[in-house]
């Protein structure tokens, strides 16, 4: 598994306790499992590149432009297509919980089209986007 998922999950377990951590089930938002490989390979199957071809540019942080545009976001790369070549990949919730917001206008953010889902875990408010 990539480091930085098992830093936020071993920082979960502390901060929050293990018996919170233990309960927490969170899920992988796309039937892309290539990251879970391990590999430069499995990375390159899971991150859709921008139009450089470099797959690090579809990663979170300082990744496109030699470092000076922030990505604030993760470009999954579709496992799946219809016939038109569009990705036709389903995509879930990270974890069970209730559509707070759904933004349909994708040039009013910069994430596009997206969904706000609130999720309560042992009394403690999370919310994914």
């Amino acid at each position: 598994m990539n480091m930085i998922y098992r830093l936020i999950l071993l920082c979960l377990w502390l901060g929050l306790g293990s018996s919170f951590a233990e309960d927490l089930v969170f899920h992988i938002p796309t039937p892309n499992r290539a990251l879970f490989d391990g590999t430069e390979e499995g990375n390159k199957a899971f991150f859709a590149p921008t139009t450089s071809g470099i797959w690090q540019s579809g990663r979170y942080g300082c990744t496109r432009t030699a470092g000076w545009q922030f990505h604030e976001g993760i470009d999954i790369l579709w496992t799946q297509r219809d016939r038109k070549g569009e990705p036709s990949d389903p995509v879930f919730a990270t974890a069970d919980g209730v559509i707070c917001y759904i933004n349909d206008k994708p040039g009013l953010s910069n994430y596009g089209r997206y969904l706000i889902i609130g999720h309560r875990i042992e009394g403690i408010e999370l919310y994914s986007l």
